[in-house]
């Protein structure tokens, strides 16, 4: 779409909402901004409102913007480019800034300064959090900027370790002395850069989304999911009768998959040839869930989380190697199998890129350590899952071998499933390495393939992914899934299949995350599912490591670093050499063994010692499913937290560190307690979180009924816990199926973090149910910054009237007050921002923005004859969630500013075009 005048937008009008927002109200505006209109014609309108600026939120003192708004460029301005006017930071903070080398001018004209130097002060703490994103200004390549991180003179990071693409975080290392500390950022080359760096405690931020989230997903695909009869019905019905849908297959109950076919394809590409072909995806995904009533999800990508081999040096008789199973005490619990076997008979599917054999394209044999645990090709129809657009080997598609094939034109690929399921299985046969569960039964599911547009190792999609794990509940021979595996938003798809898993007994065993952050990754995150953080060979949580809502529990992950900091398994190597498996030396391919490191390699530490478990109750009559071990682990039966080094807390760390010793002791012993889960288990919230609800579940052998609160309720005074109808909870009452928590923000104390634990008694037993909450305090509301904001009334008609509208506003008293006078009747687009780069775009990756009503996701403004006053939108640096945002969008790049005021529509003055 093309707005009138000079006003253009770098994102489809289709990603707007169908609704416009209807708003009528007596009077104009005031105060701030103001476009100098004239008030008094009927016809027209005033509009006026308050743009709020998100908690915590600050701007680097000399943004290119300011300098290009000075009359005098510099002159006037405090630049906080040493360290004698280093800028204060609170903690948390989110800071966006502007670095160039040197001044030079944009293609459209406009002009950059040089700024080489941003520097801050801040109390940062040990275990405090860093995160910085950097976003050229132009098209150029982040890698390409010589860009540095410091603190206290100790470099964080510099080059492209600053500027990968997802971004760079790290926690402060303990040794940090605790006070006011200098952050000095640095450019020496490259084009001018956007940032936003985050400081935070453990905990202290979701997540730090500083970029529109773009998840990869496969085009012109669809996964709908239809819960009722009679929705599934005419759901169904209503889809057969599209010409815009192929039903490509069925991948669970109520469960398909979905393309749109090549025809309807040209025919919306004739109507916007310009739309990127994921936007138009999305569009078309919308448009299914408005007409169907039934749920429809992208088909999105996830992929591997752990890092690349470290080493592929064999030496497992070095007791190094083993710091993991020591850790958790395996050769105390495997004294405990001798009787029943290590895992004899249980069946494990590892859900991944498949398993090593010398010859792919054949169904094994396998790695060494895994060959006889691997289940017979008969006993199997399918074991291939990864769809012909993402699969690579000899035959693609789905099919019966599971075997990882070379990847295409790469110099390695990646054996991560192999390694997942060594960590399980790997045989004790006097060599190589050895399996927590070394006689479990592995069904190595191959979900990830290669990523056709970027062709990265380890890929897959969400539609291969369930159908997997809805085949592998349809058998009667596994009870436990791995899934190594994440990056993905919360599905209703997914959810499905994994509650269809634990309706059949079968423990879903997922990594929690990668994102050293307490954001929820799915589908570890799904209720019921069993999400495992790292720690590292010290017993701390390895700095990768998620926490909160996505871990119920820690077990070795190991360290980002070099050798044996990682953990030692099963990989790939070639015969005679030092070479890495590629497809190059196919031929050569021989059993080795690398370290690898993160959630990933958690995982199946506790899949192991679930194997174990399982096979151990089979032994003593008592048999074990998933709602046993989530008991079991609930009531701190399987973990330890008196490990010194781990530092348990049970916001971070879930039921404590796995001990494979306890887990088995707790088995033998027959004992399933009757207990209550919290899903999510603990909770990061900001201050003005609302009616948050949290589901309650009875995980018992014995109790079909509810249970009763036996005890006075504790609640923070901060936050008001109430059941999911509003009514308070107390002692005597029934125990309700869930809760819902609202903060109260007046009530917040001083400090960063307000932490705290909601305690509910239950139970005959007197065990309690214990809730961790988090929340950020929020700073003073005038203390806070963004920029100055552009402000823009972008009229979506298009009828050639000339009607878009821009001001410009200031901070006062942490507020953007702004008025439009004289408004023609229409529909409008309400979006402001700041321009820090000075590049004519507002609203980029790094830069403050905020839409009507809700950033993410605009809906037009419907303006007639009256005033419209209480536009009321919140600004920030950061960006929406996926799950804020419900549907992605992309090829967002902002929206532009005009380069030339226009008379006729009473607009302010434009950027100048210029040279200082």
């Amino acid at each position: 779409m093309i707005y009138r005048g000079t006003y253009s937008r770098f994102a489809p009008v289709s990603m707007l909402l169908a609704a416009s927002v209807l708003l009528s109200a007596c009077g104009g505006g005031g105060g701030g901004g103001s476009d100098g209109g004239s008030s008094g014609d009927a016809d027209l309108a005033d509009l006026s409102g308050i743009i709020d600026i998100a908690a915590d939120t600050r701007v680097d003192r000399d943004y290119a913007d300011l300098w290009q708004a000075n009359d005098s460029g510099w002159q006037g301005i405090t630049r906080n480019d040493s360290p004698e006017t280093a800028q204060l930071l609170p903690v948390p903070a989110v800071v966006s800034g502007y670095l160039s080398a040197s001044p030079g001018t944009y293609d459209n004209g406009l002009v950059f300064p040089d700024d080489g130097l941003d520097y801050y002060h801040a109390p940062l703490e040990p275990d405090d959090n860093v995160f910085l994103q950097v976003f050229p200004a132009t098209d150029g390549s982040p890698e390409n900027i010589g860009l540095s991180v410091t603190i206290d003179g100790q470099e964080l990071c510099q080059n492209g370790v600053c500027t990968q693409a997802e971004g760079y975080g790290m926690s402060l290392p303990r040794s940090l002395a605790e006070g006011d500390s200098e952050i000095r950022i640095a450019v020496t080359g490259g084009e001018p850069v956007r940032y936003v760096l985050t400081l935070a405690p453990l905990g202290g931020v979701l997540s730090s989304n500083a970029a529109w989230p773009e998840p990869a997903l496969a085009v012109n695909e669809a996964i709908v999911t239809m819960d009722q009869v009679t929705v599934q019905s005419s759901s169904a019905t209503a889809l057969g009768q599209r010409p815009d849908v192929q039903v490509l297959r069925s991948i669970g109950p109520r469960t398909l998959h979905l393309r749109r076919p090549e025809t309807a394809m040209a025919q919306s590409a004739s109507g916007s040839a310009e739309s990127d072909p994921r936007q138009a995806t999305v569009d078309w995904i919308r448009e299914l869930r408005a007409e169907t009533g039934a749920v429809v999800e992208p088909n999105y990508l996830f992929r591997l989380l752990a890092t690349d081999p470290a080493s592929n040096v064999p030496g497992y008789s070095n007791p190094d190697n083993r710091w993991n199973l020591d850790m958790i005490r395996m050769a105390e619990a495997w004294g405990l199998t001798v009787n029943s076997g290590a895992g004899t008979g249980v069946g494990v599917a590892v859900m991944d890129t498949g398993l090593f054999s010398p010859t792919p394209g054949s169904y094994g044999p396998w790695h060494d350590d895994l060959d006889t645990n691997v289940i017979g090709q008969s006993q199997v129809e399918q074991l291939d899952f990864v769809s012909r657009d993402y699969d690579v080997d000899s035959s693609p598609g789905r099919d019966v071998n599971p075997a990882t094939p070379p990847t295409p034109g790469s110099a390695m690929t990646s054996f991560h499933g192999t390694h997942v399921g060594g960590i399980i299985a790997a045989e004790d046969n006097t060599s190589g390495t050895v399996g927590v569960a070394d006689d479990s039964t592995l069904f190595p599911y191959r979900v990830l393939g290669v990523n056709k547009d970027t062709g990265e190792d380890g890929s897959g999609t969400v539609a291969d992914l369930v159908d997997a794990i809805n085949a592998a509940v349809a058998r009667n021979d596994i009870d436990v899934i791995n899934l190594s595996l994440g990056g993905l938003p919360d599905l209703n798809s997914l959810k499905q299949a994994t509650d269809a898993a634990l309706a059949q007994g079968i423990l879903v065993v997922a990594a929690g995350g990668n994102s050293g952050n307490a954001s929820a990754v799915y589908p570890a995150a799904n209720r019921g599912v069993v999400g495992v953080g790292a720690v590292s060979l010290s017993g701390a949580l390895a700095s990768y490591s998620n926490f909160g809502q996505s871990v119920d529990l820690v077990a070795p992950g190991g360290d980002v670093g070099s050798g044996a900091d990682g953990i030692y398994n099963a990989w790939c190597d070639v015969a005679g050499s030092d070479a890495i498996c590629g497809a190059d030396n196919v031929d050569s391919w021989s059993s080795g063994y690398a370290y690898l490191a993160g959630t990933s390699m958690a995982a199946p530490h506790v899949t192991g010692v679930y194997a174990l478990m399982h096979r151990l109750a089979e032994g003593s009559g008592v048999p074990m499913a998933q709602d046993r071990f989530r008991a079991l682990m609930i009531d701190g039966r399987l973990t330890t937290t008196v490990d010194p080094l781990l530092n348990y807390d049970l916001a971070v760390h879930g039921a404590g560190l796995l001990d494979a010793y306890l887990s088995l002791e707790a088995t033998l012993s027959g004992d399933f307690p009757t207990v209550v889960s919290a899903h999510p288990r603990v909770l990061f919230l900001d201050a003005d979180a609302r009616d948050v609800p949290v589901a309650l579940e009875i995980l018992s052998p014995t109790v079909s009924s509810g249970l009763d609160i036996t005890g006075t309720v504790s609640v923070p005074d901060w936050i008001t816990v109430t059941d999911a109808n509003g009514n308070a909870l107390a002692a005597s009452q029934s125990l309700p199926s869930g809760l819902t928590l609202s903060v109260n923000e007046s009530a917040l104390p001083s400090g960063r973090l307000a932490t705290g634990l909601v305690t509910i008694p239950y139970g005959t037993d007197n065990r309690v149910l214990n809730i961790p909450v988090t929340v950020q305090v929020p700073d003073d509301t005038v203390d806070r910054a963004a920029g100055r904001h552009y402000v823009l009334l972008i009229d979506i008609d298009d009828s050639g009237d000339d009607n878009s509208r821009q001001l410009v506003s200031t901070v006062q008293s942490g507020q953007y007050p702004f008025s439009f006078n004289d408004v023609e009747p229409g529909q409008y687009l309400l979006v402001a921002g700041t321009d820090l780069d000075n590049n004519g775009i507002i609203c980029e990756n790094g830069e403050a923005c905020a839409e009507y009503p809700v950033t993410g996701s605009p809906q037009p403004i419907s303006v007639g004859d009256n005033g419209i006053s209480g536009l009321d939108m919140t600004t920030s640096f950061q960006r929406p969630t996926l799950a804020e945002m419900g549907l992605p969008r992309y090829g967002f790049e902002g929206y532009r500013i005009p380069e030339g005021g226009s008379p006729s529509s009473g607009n302010n003055p434009a950027k100048e075009v210029s040279l200082p």
